[in-house]
């Protein structure tokens, strides 16, 4: 297992590393960052939530070879912090595809028990993670504003963050019979 965690730490420092080289040209300040591992944020976020997912379940964490591997799972789950943050902040462009940024958000509302667990101790994560998703609940268009609502409902209230408070003004919507369906609408037509 500790060799996973060194595997998982590597290719996230590979999402975060690399510069945009033109031959012939000098790097200006303002060009942007990109990972070798190029859109590698996603399926490496899959790959840890699988494997954290299987190793919170209680017969397996109770297991001593697991217990004994308590600096690599707490690695994994930084790790995990760190790849939410790298994602949701490469979306936070105003120029960003709505569609991109509502899939990656359900997929958070997927690994919340990963994300928000008890057993995470990076706060501050946390507390970024939660301000990010604060900037899609006041985003102009409609149907991120309710999916970013849809991650902060949790049905355990001792995680630590709910959004579920959150009041979504229904009379802005570009479809008013939608309410909870993204995208779909009794008539049918899409929003």
């Amino acid at each position: 297992m500790t060799n996973i965690g060194r595997y998982v730490v590597h290719m996230t420092d590979s999402v975060y590393e690399g510069l945009l080289y033109i031959p012939g040209r000098k790097r200006v300040a303002t060009e942007r960052v990109i990972g070798w591992f190029l859109s590698g944020a996603e399926p490496l976020l899959d790959f840890v939530g699988i494997m954290l997912e299987y190793l919170q379940r209680p017969d397996i964490a109770k297991q001593k070879s697991v217990r004994l591997c308590t600096q690599t799972l707490a690695t994994l789950r930084a790790t995990v912090g760190r790849l939410v943050l790298f994602r949701l902040s490469e979306l936070d462009d105003l120029a960003a595809d709505s569609k991109q940024i509502i899939g990656f958000l359900q997929k958070i509302m997927y690994w919340q028990t990963i994300i928000l667990s008890p057993e995470n101790n990076e706060g501050e994560f946390t507390r970024l993670i939660c301000y990010l998703l604060y900037s899609r609940l006041i985003d102009d268009r409609y149907n991120i504003r309710l999916a970013a609502a849809d991650v902060g409902v949790y049905p355990e209230p001792t995680i630590g963050i709910s959004f579920a408070n959150v009041q979504i003004d229904y009379a802005d919507s570009p479809c008013p019979e939608t309410h909870r369906d993204i995208g779909n609408t009794k008539s049918g037509k899409e929003c």
